[in-house]
């Protein structure tokens, strides 16, 4: 800083007998430092904001008019909900018929796990959070202090057995039960 200030006042005499060119000189390196900076940040935000934009898109999130069951009628709700239970509740049979021996098991719950996360994880997560939103706040709020850590929110993302799928539909259930017709 030191070395801007001496040669500031040595060039104070020339600064002095132009100082229309000067200001104009310091005036266009002020906009040309500007207008890097902006370009810069401006390049680093919409780049954020389009990783914002796909993040959202692949968790199903957006606005209330853009999610999928948002313009679907309680009623039909309720038989997404009910088909969906039952399809977990078939693949729950279907892999426990196949893992009958615990050598088996083993080997067969990565399996298991992978395939509901491929057939049932976003579908029952959506139907999920489309049932809280229509729960009226009094129940919307007992439901959630009966879960005060979010367990049953996690074992819907992150089911590790067919016992834990078996959560997942029974919290379904519950939550049907709550629904206003």
């Amino acid at each position: 800083m030191d070395f801007i200030w001496r040669q500031l006042q040595m060039e104070w005499s020339v600064i002095r007998q132009i100082p229309l060119i000067s200001g104009i000189v310091w005036l266009l390196g002020f906009a040309a430092f500007v207008y890097l900076v902006d370009w810069l940040y401006r390049a680093r935000l919409a780049a954020r904001d389009d990783l914002v934009r796909m993040y959202q898109q692949k968790l199903g999130l957006g606005p209330h008019k853009k999610r999928p069951y948002s313009k679907v009628k309680t009623k039909d709700l309720r038989g997404k909900v009910i088909e969906l239970a039952q399809n977990i509740r078939a693949f729950m049979a279907m892999a426990d018929a196949q893992a009958s021996s615990a050598d088996n098991l083993a080997k067969h719950l990565p399996y298991v796990a992978s395939q509901y996360i491929n057939n049932f994880k976003m579908e029952s997560i959506l139907l999920r959070d489309e049932i809280m939103l229509r729960l009226p706040k009094k129940d919307r709020e007992t439901y959630q202090k009966s879960d005060p850590k979010g367990m049953v929110a996690f074992v819907y993302q992150n089911p590790v057995s067919t016992e834990s799928m078996g959560m997942v539909v029974e919290d379904l259930d519950r939550l049907l039960r709550l629904l206003p017709d």
